[in-house]
């Protein structure tokens, strides 16, 4: 075999190496940031149910929901 096809075939098997791990990494961050958005939806519906909570007076609804927010903050990078 020439040197040619081989490093032809070589170069081909970098690139679909590469891509490979790019996807990989890709994948990854994905769902990070999936679970990341899921948190913090849970949150903001957390926060929703203590705002609208009749049996709690304003100060309490303030406090756990300033409690909310602060681990609202804790998921943003």
């Amino acid at each position: 075999m020439n040197t040619l096809p081989l490093i032809a075939l070589a170069l081909l098997l970098l690139a679909v190496v590469g891509w490979a791990i790019w996807s990989w990494r890709r994948e990854a961050q994905l769902q990070q940031l999936a679970e990341r958005a899921q948190q913090q939806g849970e949150l903001i519906e957390a926060m929703n149910a203590v705002l609208d909570n009749p049996q709690l007076n304003e100060d309490e609804q303030l406090e756990q929901s300033q409690r909310l927010v602060e681990k609202l903050k804790a998921t943003r990078r």
